[in-house]
């Protein structure tokens, strides 16, 4: 292979790992609350910011519950990054299928009690209208079983896909159609929360949008390029080789 040959090649490499690297990028928005609640706020007067639970990464969110039977939503700021438009993304896990995951870090300390509720949500406005529907996971059995008597922090995600609601429940009678609609203008993200013992402390942290945006035309013509330039410039160095053996 000739100079100029390696440095089409490696000039090619570059312009395809550049592309390759812009449409693999998954950013997480992310709340880590290190100095203060962001701008979170809940239905009850105990949502605070607080530090010093065994484990976690700077500060956190936290619930100290001190009554039973009570229930408390908690409510991303209006102009948190977790919101919009969820169509321009694909799951991080799954870059085949529109939306996106909401991922946050939870704490309960099972000393106390685990939460009798644990469910992510997030609301849209369906019309663009104020019409308002909301969507809950209840990931409530699979915190029970993951923390099973051992204090700590774990991680959750909650898939939501444009093509198939699942397990997702509208609280305000939405259907298929309604869930699609939803991933146009999402206005709000938060969890729902319910406790049953007299005494219980939930912590949660890095709340963040766990996707891929979808690649802009630029890139999948940078990408396209760059396979065209790479097919070429091999084509031409075989071509050649093979004209040479030819000869012999």
């Amino acid at each position: 292979m000739t100079k100029k040959t390696k440095k089409s090649v490696v000039l090619t490499a570059v312009m395809l790992l550049g592309g390759w690297s812009i449409v693999q990028a998954a950013p997480i928005f992310e709340h880590t609350f290190d100095a203060n609640a962001e701008d979170w706020t809940s239905d009850s007067t105990l949502l605070d910011h607080g530090t010093g639970i065994p484990g976690a990464d700077g500060g956190y969110l936290v619930l100290d519950f001190n009554t039973g039977g009570f229930n408390d939503y908690v409510r991303s700021p209006g102009t948190s990054g977790l919101l919009g438009d969820w169509n321009t993304m694909v799951l991080a896990d799954d870059p085949t299928a529109i939306g996106a995951g909401i991922r946050f870090d939870f704490y309960a300390d099972t000393a106390t009690g685990y939460p009798a509720t644990l469910m992510p949500y997030f609301t849209a406005d369906v019309d663009g209208e104020g019409t308002l529907h909301t969507w809950m996971l209840d990931m409530t059995d699979q915190a029970v079983s993951r923390m099973a008597g051992s204090p700590g922090w774990y991680t959750f995600l909650a898939d939501a896909r444009f093509a198939d609601e699942r397990d997702w429940v509208s609280t305000t009678g939405g259907g298929p159609t309604e869930w699609q609609a939803s991933f146009d203008a999402v206005t709000e993200v938060g969890l729902y929360l319910v406790h049953t013992t007299g005494d219980d402390l939930y912590a949660i942290d890095n709340i963040g949008l766990l996707a891929i945006p979808v690649p802009e035309p630029g890139t999948w013509m940078l990408l396209g390029s760059a396979l065209l330039s790479l097919t070429m410039t091999f084509r031409k160095t075989i071509g050649a080789r093979a004209r040479e053996l030819m000869s012999i």
